[in-house]
């Protein structure tokens, strides 16, 4: 009878210094009484693993401002204690990101305290095929996964469905760039394209003139052929 007593002693009037730091930073419910819980103040177990289906009809909290560092409390200027919304922990896997790291991709604060994380980096094709030979001084993300012996050997036979890395073994198609030489401006570019362009309309005139000695097109009579034939048996007659 004396052990039953003592298990069985009303704790409610005990107090504890962590009690709200469970409540309020863990979303916790201390009340073993069930007709005081109120579910819509309680977190969802299977939210907070990942694997909670009921969405918005689920009739339990889904806190996820619990998952972000309080960038007031980073600074020591959070006055809200153990009634801020958001985690007085540092926990590097959930700070805050940098707004000048994100907005302009450099940090030029060196006390800053936020995450200054690779956002909008690309990820690096050559690296994912197996080999980059820039290695550490690539620009690309870099991102570093167990690749699957059974890939690796030849034959995977989960497929799709395997949890492990499958390297991309294709090769990048070859794209043919025509480059466009630039625009230049000056004088000597310009009377450049003059004369090219007078040539052209020259060569494409002389398409459309007839020579008067011979009859035919693309000359004119002063550059004839005939013209110059007839001198030579003129020459060839005097000589003779």
């Amino acid at each position: 009878m004396g052990s039953r007593a003592i298990f069985n002693q009303d704790t409610s009037g005990y107090k504890f210094d962590f009690e709200d730091f469970i409540k309020n930073e863990l979303g916790l419910r201390l009340n073993k009484n069930s007709k005081h819980r109120n579910p819509s103040e309680e977190v969802c177990q299977d939210f907070l693993r990942g694997i909670c289906k009921r969405g918005t009809s689920c009739r339990y909290l889904h806190s996820i401002k619990k998952s972000i560092v309080c960038k007031h409390w980073l600074r020591g200027l959070c006055m809200l204690e153990d009634q801020c919304e958001y985690l007085h922990e540092y926990n590097l896997q959930k700070l805050p990101k940098c707004v000048n790291y994100v907005v302009f991709g450099v940090c030029l604060s060196p006390n800053c305290v936020f995450a200054h994380g690779d956002y909008n980096i690309e990820i690096c094709q050559d690296f994912e095929r197996g080999l980059c030979i820039k290695g550490p001084k690539c620009k690309k993300k870099h991102v570093k996964k167990a690749a699957c012996a059974s890939f690796i050997a030849g034959n995977c036979p989960k497929g799709v469905a395997c949890s492990e890395f499958h390297p991309k073994l294709e090769l990048p198609e070859e794209q043919i760039v025509f480059e466009i030489p630039e625009q230049k401006f000056g004088a000597t570019y310009a009377q450049g394209q003059r004369w090219s362009s007078r040539s052209y309309q020259f060569r494409r005139h002389n398409f459309d003139i007839i020579c008067f000695r011979c009859g035919k097109k693309g000359h004119k009579a002063y550059n004839c052929r005939s013209l110059e034939k007839s001198f030579s048996r003129g020459n060839e007659i005097s000589t003779k």
